[in-house]
């Protein structure tokens, strides 16, 4: 709500931020104008903006390894705002090196490939927004991508004499 008071217009927001979740902070904006129905327009954007902000944009991650090379991502994408989704995948939990791949705007999933077999990799995911602003990021999650043997096929066996067979199949592995 916002209400005036002098030549200010005062509101209450409630922070999700760490350490101060549940918080009320009361903020005032000072225009330097007589006209009521422009303080409370720019009150009103300003107010709009900074709760678009706040939060953290993904929720329910889900990671999910497909395959011995390809890992998917789900998540709910609870604020229209974004302009595309950064998604991090590191090696380590701590993210001290990490690779950033993008997914865009609105979207609930994305297939990450070309990864090692048998490698578990963790990902966390956040909105980043027209004005360069990322959100808070989701909840870490951790993967280990199948450790799968592909079973060679069309084997055949050929006599090459009395005591020596030639034998020949197709590699279905790509590692």
């Amino acid at each position: 709500a916002i209400y005036r008071h002098g030549y200010g217009f005062y509101s209450r927001l409630t922070t999700k931020e760490k350490n101060i979740i549940g918080k009320q902070f009361q903020i005032c904006l000072l225009l330097n104008t007589d006209s009521d129905e422009i303080k409370t327009k720019i009150a009103k954007t300003l107010l709009k903006n900074i709760r678009r902000y706040e939060s953290n944009n993904v929720e329910n991650l889900t990671v999910t390894a497909d395959t011995n090379t390809q890992v998917s991502l789900n998540w709910n994408d609870i604020s229209p705002n974004e302009v595309q989704f950064e998604i991090h995948r590191s090696l380590a939990s701590d993210f001290s090196s990490s690779t950033i791949l993008t997914a865009s705007a609105n979207s609930e999933s994305f297939n990450d490939s070309g990864l090692t077999h048998n490698t578990t990799y963790f990902y966390k995911v956040c909105g980043v927004f027209d004005n360069g602003m990322k959100s808070d990021f989701s909840e870490v999650k951790e993967v280990k991508t199948k450790n799968e043997v592909a079973i060679p096929s069309a084997l055949t066996a050929t006599a090459q004499s009395n005591t020596e067979i030639s034998l020949s199949w197709s590699d279905n592995s790509n590692n």
